[in-house]
């Protein structure tokens, strides 16, 4: 008989009991930021808008489980997050079930490819929301 709890599976279980509590943080923290901070980054102070901007927004309405806001206020963050939780999923399915499936999954998602899409992907998005930006520089440059 195979012992239940190996190394992996309690790593992932401590990691699992410390997620709560974590994004209670996270959301508390939000809110703090929210309420108290008026300033932005040297970027948004220029015209421009990093990819992060609307970050915190994004976890307040997250953790608040407004979707549609969160969506809103970064959707490069919100696939991001899509794509975090269904990793997170397969890693369960794959140390507790010992599915292949999951575990080819997840190679392919974290393999060298897929890196180089999440990073052309990003500057796509980068550059589509800055566009505004772009095209007034362009213009006062001509």
């Amino acid at each position: 008989m195979r012992q239940f709890f190996t190394k992996g599976r309690v790593a992932l279980l401590i990691s699992d009991a410390l997620t709560i509590p974590t994004l209670v943080g996270c959301k508390h923290l939000a809110d703090y930021l929210l309420a108290t901070s008026n300033s932005t980054c040297l970027w948004t102070k220029f015209g421009g808008q990093c990819l992060t901007c609307g970050g915190t927004h994004f976890v307040g309405a997250l953790l608040g489980f407004r979707f549609e806001e969160a969506f809103h206020y970064n959707e490069l963050l919100f696939l991001i997050t899509i794509l975090l939780a269904v990793s997170c999923l397969l890693l369960h399915i794959t140390v507790f079930a010992r599915a292949p499936f999951a575990k080819a999954i997840l190679r392919k998602l974290y393999s060298i490819p897929s890196l180089i899409i999440t990073i052309a992907v990003s500057f796509v998005f980068l550059l589509l929301r800055n566009m505004p930006v772009i095209t007034y520089i362009i213009q006062a440059l001509t």
